[in-house]
């Protein structure tokens, strides 16, 4: 099997119809080199009878859930179905252009692609009544995949329905629970295994319309979203598996890169914790000299007074056990009380400095940020906000 189409689906009948009807337009399911595979994720409207419908013309795996999961759950249950070498995950709502769907299959049946990760398209847009909208959405075209991995360290640019990503690359073991970052840890898994190839066509035709999940997100559920993965699942998970196997020649060149996506670049507070948890790893395996990650940490807006206290010979628990005497005599007393006699080591400086975090932050929030952070809370039970944002 070459490529699998994923599709979760869950009441739009008539968007699904639509979508089943450009596939089989394409020609290209056909049980041996490329599968469909749909997740009806608990529908309530004629979902089901759409999709009978459909079996007689097109052959294809359904799943169904007995519930309603949101974000990486229903993914990650179509993407474990999966047999193909590729996969690839419009939205119920997209449709797919047959000639292009055609080209994707005999792509991924060849054997050009040694090294490549994720195969990029484009992407033409149209409104709710599927009328042509004159946005056409086209992937940034790096040359180097280190350019590549840095872009997508601060963003997801590249658009799920028109992106094939290679199955083996997916860590299943790590697989995120996520509302909103999915595609993102899929980007990162695939860029620190491999490259990008660009089609140069517009695979899909993209829906914009006001029942597009993604509308229901504020720009701070995907930050802290993205926080949660990053530390949860690809910070020692794809990422470090990278940097250990990594040549500094190559680092070098990402770093070239890194600084020219921070210039001009409004830098949030998950941007940073992000850098400087790579930037540490590279200097920690040996990839950076420490004077190098010093200088590029000061130049992410990182408080140099850290900088050397995290530099110092951070492989040795005494030196750790000395950071946290510098960060407990510069801080407010209240930052003490959160912490036990217990925490030494390198778990006890990143616990202060957790603490020292949330407390810049508690003292900055808006009362607006902070119902949102509540929000969060209830919908999923998870640590890291906790420890970043506990009142």
């Amino acid at each position: 099997m070459k490529l699998s189409i994923v599709v979760a689906t869950r009441n739009r009948a008539d968007l699904l119809n639509v979508l089943l009807k450009s596939i089989a337009e394409a020609t290209v399911v056909d049980g041996d080199n490329t599968e469909l595979i749909i997740l009806d994720n608990f529908s309530n409207d004629n979902t089901r009878e759409v999709i009978k419908i459909w079996r007689p013309r097109l052959d294809f795996l359904l799943l169904e859930n007995d519930k309603n999961f949101r974000g990486s759950m229903q993914y990650g249950k179509l993407i474990s179905a999966a047999k193909g070498d590729w996969i690839i995950s419009p939205g119920d709502d997209d449709v797919f252009i047959p000639t292009s769907l055609n080209n994707l299959a005999n792509l991924c049946r060849t054997n050009g692609l040694t090294g490549v990760t994720l195969i990029a398209g484009e992407a033409l847009t149209m409104d709710a009544a599927g009328r042509k909208l004159p946005k056409v959405y086209k992937p940034p075209k790096f040359k180097n995949p280190n350019h590549s991995l840095a872009r997508t360290l601060f963003e997801s640019p590249y658009w799920m329905p028109a992106t094939a990503v290679r199955r083996n690359t997916i860590e299943f073991d790590n697989f995120p629970e996520s509302l909103t970052t999915c595609d993102w840890w899929l980007w990162i898994n695939g860029l620190t295994k491999g490259g990008v190839f660009y089609t140069d066509e517009p695979l899909v035709s993209y829906r914009i319309h006001e029942g597009q999940e993604q509308r229901t997100y504020l720009n701070q559920m995907w930050e802290l979203d993205r926080l949660r993965v990053f530390l949860g699942d690809i910070q020692n998970g794809s990422l470090k598996a990278w940097v250990k196997t990594v040549q500094r020649g190559s680092v070098s060149k990402f770093i070239f890169y890194l600084k020219e996506e921070i210039k001009g670049r409004q830098l949030s507070i998950v941007d940073l914790i992000i850098l400087t948890q790579l930037i540490l790893d590279l200097e920690r395996f040996g990839k950076m000299d420490q004077e190098d990650a010093k200088n590029l940490l000061v130049e992410c807006g990182v408080d140099p007074r850290f900088v050397n206290t995290w530099l110092k010979q951070a492989s040795q628990d005494s030196d750790f056990n000395q950071a946290i005497e510098v960060v407990k005599s510069t801080y407010n007393t209240e930052i003490h009380t959160y912490v036990t006699q217990n925490l030494t080591g390198e778990k006890g400086l990143n616990f202060y400095l957790y603490k020292i975090r949330e407390f810049e932050i508690r003292n900055t929030i808006t009362p607006m940020e902070r119902k949102l952070i509540d929000a969060y809370r209830r919908i999923k039970n998870w640590e890291i906000i906790r420890r970043l944002f506990k009142r």
